[in-house]
């Protein structure tokens, strides 16, 4: 072979390897066990302190509890009818499990996995969240319009407080030391406080209010807005709206991400993610991900994403360093919550139509095999594709010179050629 042609490929070969993205590094997704649990999972929540994975089957009334050692169940735990979300007071280590079928909490202790108390609140209850400025949990009754709060110390309602109608999402201010509620039903945000428990404000947001999340790192609070496509930007500073953005079609969930200080949100009706800059507050990519985008989980260590896609029966894993796919892996039927264990690496996906938890495990391709085969994040494909193709149009057409001898006829400008495109061998 050609001098010049074996080195064109051999830089070929080292731009390849040295070029990070490429399948050869990748990580690999895979789902390593599927986990039977109760009927209709509906929510999932890690409990850092005992390293056990808690699960919500609605329809079974009852908490399943894996362990993330074995990933194996461990403990059944009869709760109340439906229940619904899941919180944690790590003051107390009790795992608290709203019943939006018997009005009522359940309080689970992490120590040993038993029920040690059953606290009546309002009608519906739908989200529950932990203050951990006054140890208080504040619980959302869909259909009272109210919020329960409950005392960590006592696991007893100690207020009721009137907010706007339907209220779905609950968040707590660690800035500011303030509660907010958002009331999908008459599309307000009521900031209750966490000295007083009474309502010092209420704020107007976006049409089909649904959830809220805090961003510690600039003090704001994101609203996603259901039915208008925007999320409504609260500042904790002055309770007012600050920013409306425009996000994709019916945004359902939205989460801060530690890591990189920015808001994702996922978009139920377009099949996507909005990636919010908490710097500026503007959409600074947005992700095709699977149908029904419904949940999210982040994995802050090795800067992951998990999208659970209800719609399609998949979870997304996303790169937080530039915002793209690394891989689409099936799970069971409508996934609908996510959880993230940093201890073992695991992501846990519960499935409501087919009673499993699927367990999601990464690594590097050297020690995981896997169905699905992420590249990681690095430069993107069509950028590397077009370097590569160059490089070997010149490794052909330097071949093709060096092999091609020319004869002078008798005149000065004819030049008699071989073929183009010589047999190297």
């Amino acid at each position: 072979m050609n001098h010049r042609v074996a080195l064109t490929v051999f830089l070929i070969a080292v731009l390849t390897a040295a070029v990070p993205g490429q399948t050869s590094s990748a990580w690999l997704v895979s789902v390593s066990a599927t986990v039977a649990v109760g009927f209709s999972p509906k929510d999932i929540a890690l409990d850092p302190a005992n390293g056990d994975i808690y699960v919500a089957d609605s329809g079974s009334a009852m908490v399943s509890v894996i362990s993330g050692l074995t990933n194996a169940v461990v403990a059944n735990v009869s709760v109340g009818i439906e229940p619904d979300s899941i919180g944690l007071d790590p003051a107390n280590g009790g795992i608290y499990v709203t019943n939006g079928g018997s009005d009522t909490v359940s309080v689970i202790s992490g120590s040993n996995n038993n029920l040690v108390a059953t606290v009546p609140v309002g009608s519906g209850p739908a989200e529950i969240e932990f203050d951990p400025a006054n140890g208080n949990l504040y619980v959302g009754n869909y259909q009272t319009d109210s919020v329960s709060v409950i005392s960590g110390s006592t696991n007893t309602v100690v207020a009721n407080v009137t907010v706007g109608a339907n209220p779905v999402g609950v968040v707590y201010d660690s800035a500011n030391g303030n509660v907010y509620v958002v009331n999908s039903g008459s599309d307000t945000v009521s900031v209750v406080s966490g000295s007083n428990n009474s309502v010092v404000a209420t704020i107007t947001v976006g049409i089909g209010a649904d959830r809220i999340e805090f961003d510690p790192g600039n003090g704001d609070i994101y609203v996603g807005n259901y039915d208008s496509d925007t999320v409504s930007i609260i500042s904790g500073s002055n309770n007012s709206v600050v920013a409306t953005v425009r996000v994709g079609a019916e945004p359902h969930v939205i989460e801060y991400d530690p890591a990189d200080g920015d808001i994702y949100v996922a978009n139920f009706g377009s099949y996507s993610i909005s990636v919010i800059s908490g710097t500026n507050n503007s959409v600074i990519a947005t992700v095709t991900v699977g149908s029904g985008a419904d949940r999210i989980a982040f994995d802050t260590a090795d800067g992951i994403i998990y999208v659970t896609n209800l719609n399609s029966n998949t979870t997304s894993v996303i790169s937080s360093t530039n915002d793209s796919v690394l891989a689409t892996v099936g799970v069971g039927t409508t996934p609908v919550g996510v959880a993230f264990d940093p201890a073992n690496g695991d992501a846990y996906v519960a499935n409501f139509g087919s009673d499993t938890v699927s367990v999601l495990s990464i690594g590097p391709a050297s020690t995981q095999s896997s169905s699905a085969s992420p590249q990681a994040p690095g430069y993107p494909w069509y950028a590397v594709g077009a370097v590569l193709v160059a490089l070997v149009a010149v490794a052909i057409f330097v071949g093709w010179r060096r092999q091609t001898p020319r004869t002078r006829a008798s005149g000065p400008t004819s030049v008699t050629r071989r073929a183009p495109f010589p047999n190297p061998c």
